[in-house]
């Protein structure tokens, strides 16, 4: 995989491009890619993913770990899609709502809203927030007093100061 890091002068911006294919192989150059950009203090970034062919987990992991610098650092990170695949993984994994997605790079860019791509609204039960989740299925797994219930039988907590063990009552 080649990593090609260009200037967008109009918007000041900087356009990352990886070819070919992001795996757990190729994954840390563009790692190095945003570390060297991370100390050049480059805070507003695009990443033109339509020339990638294959992405795995690794490589998602790379564009969140950047696009959490960035952020944090008063910037941007600017995904611009031209590949189904591509743009299907980004929907289903949930990095769609996190990230921008446009349909150019020249859109990213400027932050074109009228090219940025509306996510498509089937749900993934590995984006609900932890603590929502949490929530949802102590509610759905107590009985009134707020025991934990599963089955018929209620579930009481034993707390040790190490860890803490459930234990079944009688």
């Amino acid at each position: 995989m080649d990593v090609l890091v260009t200037d967008h002068r109009p918007s000041g911006a900087t356009v990352v491009t990886p070819v070919g294919q992001l795996d757990i192989d190729t994954g840390s150059r563009l790692r190095a890619t945003f570390d060297e950009l991370r100390a050049r203090s480059v805070v507003r970034v695009v990443v033109d993913l339509g020339e990638l062919t294959y992405c795995d987990s690794s490589g998602l992991s790379a564009l969140v770990l950047a696009r959490n610098y960035c952020t944090d650092a008063g910037g941007y990170l600017r995904l611009a899609v031209l590949s189904p695949f591509v743009l299907t993984l980004l929907t289903d994994l949930g990095i769609a709502r996190t990230v921008p997605i446009y349909r150019s790079v020249g859109a990213a860019c400027v932050g074109d809203l009228d090219a940025l791509i509306a996510v498509a609204s089937r749900q993934s039960p590995w984006l609900v927030p932890n603590q929502a989740r949490r929530r949802a299925n102590s509610r759905a797994n107590s009985d009134h007093a707020g025991r934990a219930v599963y089955g018929r039988r209620p579930v009481a907590p034993a707390r040790s100061l190490q860890t803490a063990v459930w234990t079944r009552s009688a």
